[in-house]
């Protein structure tokens, strides 16, 4: 008998926390739901509002404007003034044991706890939500007010991408390098902030046709979808206005003997290199072990750029 009660309350216990991770899921797509609606919203203003300017650039100054209308040569209004979308987040989480803290963060966010748990269940930085800018600087405040090491960012835009280094020489002073279209610069040694060595998959879905023979063995032709995944290793340097990029594609001859024999080695011993000429510059290398990272808020195809602009904001923010 005391092993049924005991299976009963543990069954009741387990089906409680079910309806409640549930609920939490619904509240979640509900979530995604109305920041979709949100977001197309400010497309379809943003779209009425560049064709009202194209219109007025297509009909040209008008042929005998009166003198008082300065007005009519002054800038157009910006398009979607107020748009753009923040990331809120904590780089450091607290034990999902931790009753009270849980409680803080339930009050500030207005998240229940099982959402709570599940968000904080990931590796930081955990995204608690994506509001207008202000919003997201006032949650921000609210949640360092209460101990909690949280930043918040812009959503980086899908036409937000880094420089693509082409080759580079170690200076004395700095990283010469060249970029992809043949820009030319130097990166001092101070100004290096924060490395992030990462790996990323990326799937690619093409139509093909094939050749088969039925039953008869008469050949024919069908369409297929074929779908490919590949991975890559990266680095992303930041500092102050500098988002750089080395990939498979760039040269590292550059590091002399340390150059490694595969991209993942030598994207290693740049880490090293430049590590050893600025000692300020924060590294972290978390996304090797995600390369399929998905994040709460945030399209897939962002979710790497969407990680590593958090923690730029929080080297920014000198939390890291």
């Amino acid at each position: 008998m005391d092993d049924n009660r005991t299976l009963r309350d543990e069954l009741e216990r387990v089906q409680a926390e079910l309806r409640q991770s549930r609920e939490a899921v619904a509240r979640l797509r509900a979530h995604h739901a109305r920041e979709q609606d949100s977001l197309v919203r400010q497309l379809e203003e943003a779209r009425r509002e560049l064709a009202t300017l194209r219109a007025r650039v297509s009909e040209g100054p008008p042929r005998e404007a009166p003198a008082p209308a300065a007005a009519s040569t002054a800038a157009p209004p910006a398009i979607n003034p107020t748009g753009g979308t923040g990331l809120v987040a904590l780089l450091e989480v607290p034990a999902l044991q931790d009753e009270a803290a849980l409680r803080r963060l339930e009050t500030v966010t207005r998240l229940g706890l099982a959402d709570l748990r599940l968000r904080l269940a990931a590796p930081p930085p955990v995204i608690l939500a994506r509001q207008p800018p202000r919003e997201s600087r006032s949650l921000r405040d609210a949640l360092r007010a209460e101990g909690f090491k949280a930043v918040d960012c812009e959503l980086p835009s899908r036409a937000a991408s880094p420089l693509p280094v082409r080759r580079f020489l170690v200076g004395q002073t700095g990283l010469r390098l060249e970029g992809a279209r043949g820009e030319r610069m130097e990166v001092q040694w101070r100004e290096w902030r924060l490395l992030v060595l990462g790996r990323r998959s990326t799937v690619s879905e093409e139509t093909q046709v094939e050749s088969f023979h039925d039953h008869r063995g008469v050949r024919q032709t069908r369409t297929v979808d074929v779908r490919e995944e590949s991975t890559a290793h990266f680095l992303w340097g930041y500092g102050e206005g500098l988002w750089l990029s080395f990939t498979p594609e760039t040269d590292y001859t550059g590091l002399g003997e340390r150059r490694g024999l595969s991209h993942l080695a030598s994207l290693q011993a740049l880490v090293e290199t430049v590590r050893e000429r600025a000692p300020q510059v924060v590294t972290d290398d978390r996304l090797l072990r995600m390369p399929t990272l998905s994040l709460p808020l945030v399209d897939a195809d962002r979710a790497h750029e969407s990680f590593a602009e958090l923690l730029w904001q929080g080297v920014l923010d000198g939390l890291l």
